[in-house]
């Protein structure tokens, strides 16, 4: 028999909320109906009871068994009582249920009506699927899979996003399938049956999709403004006004709500109309972070706080006037924006001009700043930018507090309001296709910015003696005029040094052909157990160096890793294998180096106290082409001596070689070779010099002589030493110099380092030491003081009075300087200016220099703007 019915005034509780569901007096309720009650209530204290209120189906029915008497199906049940349950349908087709608990929704807010009718057909289309996790899953379902408005995507996401129907965690959407779900059981049949024809239908959706409405009793924006900007308060919406010396209106947004009441008040931020209108942009914190979105438009300037109110939900807020091209968006050199942008939202930038193209495209300046753009205008310039950017550049995050001091807040402003008033004088000046080309250009470049994590991609105008420029503006106005680099072709020559090897040593250098494979299924097996055949083969393309020691395991390098010829331990190298590899090189010269005839391969002797060869290292030799690329501006478009520097392995000798080869095209190139490592042994220069000429030099000790014989004899254009390492080479380095000889060389070490060398830093100018008056000694130390302050950004340092100061000694021989490292040959470090960067590292601060780096496998460039 059923269990006695509960007392007349008895109820159930779904524990939702503390609403009670009341199911009358029992006399109403039959007993199949009161047990059903207590199960659907044991169910509702099951889920409780769960993480997140919810579990699969599958468990819930299996820990929670239905009762005697109860036949209905488990999802019946569920379905049924839809007032209490939800069920969500997860990726591999198994259900999710969760505990619905009675919440608010905003249905008697008419500006939401619309995304609740969405919300409806949304609910519906996924009745039967999973919900998307990709915000471009959800806008491909909205609009091909329910037939709605594509323009409404994003805000009706918006809407559902404030509202709390989903959010955006790790990258992925979540749904909050119980809210959802109780608000399709709350939703009036009104809102249910309303047309969903597109934005059209509903007055409160922006047309061309922006979505953004506020409730109608959204409290009134207080203001309190003073001259200057000082005065600021701040209202019931979260909104801080103020206005800028020039009668800006500033608004600072730092909430949800104030974020959509701002862009439902300016149509401009709704991205709505046809006419081509011009707003700035200006992101802070970028691109690690996006703390800061400053918009100005005609009404004003709009300051949006992406750290409180979130990256994404301000990004997509603004997606509309983002992605616009008939809003014109000026940016001064987006490239960190654009990263930004992309990273917190994936949201592509389109119908942007950034003003430093324009720059480069009127007057020719590649890296025109914004200041230096505001006077070419003849505007006012931004009076703290300097300031800010020095602080953001030695390391202080601005932005990153909250509160945001005024004067941050007034910076920001500023940075968008005076870009806005280069608008009028930059339509009157691009008018036609030029504007469009720019636009064009500057949307390439935030594309380019985005997948080059903020580098800058950049050619060689041929046009104009391979002077660097902006690759995305050369493609767009002159793309034929653009050298972008070159895709690197190397040439191996291995299978000369694998034949000077001893058989046992070759096996991992030379792989097994195919027709030894062949015959080996028929040969005969091996008599010798000891012998062990090696699987593995060493990736020719890659090896650098092998290393030959007596008593010691053979051994190669492989970008910078050991690997053994032989996987036995027991073999070693003997004896007679090093004088087999040297019989067959034949005499090593006194710097005990030694090469093959037409070859650019090394061969180094250790030698023991007898004079006997202990050890050979092979430094393999390679010819890449297009491995100068990087340097054409240098190269081509300069007369300035360049010096590579870069420890032992790091290319500096591929680097020279293909230099060679590329400025013998035009010029009388003669090669100083010492060791024969550039143009390779033998009495003919390797083809990798091109139209070069080569003198070798008998000894280490006659390279300097030699380098003064070659001027006095064979008058050059440019002289290319591959390695100076001694005093007399850097002195007979400054005598060519003088006699205006342009020279390539390379050394070892780095700029920092070379200074610390008493023995080279001659080639960058050298160091003295001079004692100076009273009066100059406090003029100097006042000159440190404001070079100091410039680089921590306004904290000056206090500096002692010294009568002694270190300072460069005289005119670098090489006025270029190219820095690279081994394990990173794609990214080089280029001073421009090598007798400022000396200067600069003598009074204790940062030089300036360009990062070059290259795609290996198309040759692209990038470029970066860095303090070393």
């Amino acid at each position: 028999p059923p269990p006695p019915p509960p007392p007349p005034s008895a109820t159930y509780s779904s524990r939702a909320n503390g609403v009670v569901p009341f199911h009358g007096p029992s006399s109403h309720r039959t007993p199949a109906e009161w047990i059903m009650d207590e199960y659907v209530d044991s169910l509702v204290a099951f889920l409780k009871e769960q993480e997140g209120d919810q579990c699969l189906l599958a468990n819930l029915f299996a820990e929670v068994p239905r009762p005697p008497g109860v036949t209905t199906k488990a999802k019946k049940i569920l379905l049924k009582h839809s007032d209490m349950f939800a069920l969500e349908k997860q990726a591999d087709g198994h259900y999710n249920v969760h505990a619905i608990d009675r919440q608010a929704h905003h249905f008697d807010n008419a500006s939401l009506r619309y995304m609740f009718r969405a919300l409806f057909s949304v609910h519906s289309y996924y009745a039967t699927i999973s919900w998307p996790r990709k915000f471009s899953q959800w806008k491909t379902d909205y609009t091909n899979g329910m037939g709605l408005d594509p323009d409404t995507a994003s805000g009706v996401y918006n809407m559902l996003h404030v509202e709390g129907y989903v959010k955006k965690d790790g990258g992925k959407l979540v749904w909050n399938v119980p809210r959802i779900h109780d608000a399709i059981n709350q939703m009036p049949d009104a809102i249910k049956a309303m047309p969903l024809e597109g934005s059209s239908s509903s007055p409160t959706l922006a047309a061309r999709g922006a979505s953004i409405v506020v409730e109608e009793s959204a409290p009134a924006i207080q203001s309190n403004t003073r001259s200057g900007g000082a005065g600021r308060s701040s209202s019931r919406s979260r909104m801080e006004v103020w206005t800028l010396k020039d009668g800006t209106q500033c608004t600072f947004v730092n909430s949800e709500s104030s974020l959509l009441q701002c862009i439902s008040n300016d149509p401009i931020l709704q991205a709505s109309g046809d006419d081509q209108t011009f707003v700035a942009i200006d992101c802070e914190g970028v691109p690690e972070a996006l703390e800061l979105i400053q918009v100005a438009t005609p009404r004003g300037v709009y300051i949006f706080d992406c750290k409180v109110i979130g990256e994404e939900t301000v990004c997509l807020a603004l997606e509309p006037l983002l992605i616009s091209p008939t809003h014109v968006k000026l940016m001064h050199d987006l490239h960190k924006d654009a990263v930004a942008i992309d990273k917190f939202s994936q949201i592509a930038l389109k119908g942007t001009l950034d003003t430093q193209l324009v720059g480069e495209s009127v007057w020719g300046e590649v890296f025109l700043g914004f200041n230096g753009l505001l006077t070419k205008l003849e505007l006012p310039q931004h009076p703290s930018k300097d300031f800010v950017h020095a602080k953001m550049k030695s390391g202080v995050d601005l932005f990153a507090e909250r509160p945001i001091p005024p004067s941050y807040l007034e910076y920001a402003a500023l940075d968008v309001s005076l870009l806005l008033q280069a608008a009028p004088p930059l339509q009157e000046m691009l008018a036609g296709p030029t504007l469009t080309n720019l636009i064009q250009a500057s949307d390439s470049r935030a594309v380019s910015a985005a997948a080059n994590d903020g580098a800058r991609a950049i050619c060689f105008d041929i046009a104009d003696d391979y002077k660097i420029a902006s690759a995305d503006l050369l493609r767009t106005m002159r793309p034929n005029d653009g050298f972008y680099g070159e895709e690197l072709v190397i040439q191996n020559e291995t299978d000369e040094v694998v034949s000077l090897l001893p058989n046992h040593l070759r096996k991992k250098l030379v792989p097994k052909p195919e027709q030894d494979m062949l015959f080996g299924i028929l040969a005969l097996p091996s008599n010798d157990s000891n012998e062990e055949e090696e699987k593995t083969t060493v990736p020719l393309d890659r090896l650098s160096d092998i290393t030959l020691d007596i008593g010691r395991r053979p051994q190669c390098w492989i970008n910078d890793e050991r690997v053994f010829l032989c996987d036995d331990e027991s073999k070693l190298v003997s004896s007679d294998d090093i004088k087999s590899v040297a019989r067959k090189l034949g005499e090593f010269g006194s710097d005990n180096r030694a090469g093959l005839d037409g070859k650019l391969h090394r061969f180094s002797a250790m030698r023991n106290r007898n004079g006997d060869i202990s050890g050979i290292t092979v430094r393999i030799g390679r010819n890449v082409l297009g491995n100068a690329a990087m340097l054409m501006d240098l190269l081509v478009g300069t007369e300035k001596s360049i010096l590579i520097l870069g420890e032992p392995g790091s290319g500096k000798t591929t680097i020279v070689r293909e230099a060679t080869r590329q400025l013998a095209k035009s010029k009388n190139v003669i090669v100083v070779d010492t060791s024969n490592e550039i143009a390779g042994d033998g009495m003919i220069p390797h083809k990798c010099i091109g139209l070069a000429r080569r003198m070798m030099v008998p000894s280490l000790d006659k390279q300097s002589s030699v380098m003064v014989e070659c001027v006095q004899n064979h008058t050059p254009h440019v002289m290319i030493i591959d390695e100076i390492g001694r005093p007399q080479e850097v002195q007979a380095a400054r005598t060519v110099k003088q006699r205006g000889v342009r020279m390539i060389a390379s050394a070892h070490g780095d700029l920092r380092k070379l200074l610390k060398n008493k023995d080279l830093r001659g080639l960058v100018g050298g160091v003295e030491s001079v004692t100076m008056g009273d009066v100059m000694a406090k003029e100097e130390a006042k000159r440190k003081q404001r070079l100091a302050g410039d680089e921590a950004g306004g904290e000056i340092k206090s500096f002692s009075v010294s009568k002694t100061k270190i300072q460069r000694g005289g005119e670098p021989t090489f006025e270029i300087i190219v820095e690279v490292r081994r394990g990173a040959r794609h990214e080089w470090k280029i001073v421009t200016d090598s007798a400022n960067a000396v200067d600069r590292i003598l009074d204790g601060v940062n030089y300036k220099a360009q990062l070059r780096t290259r795609d290996p496998d198309t040759g692209n460039i990038t470029l970066e703007l860095i303090d070393s």
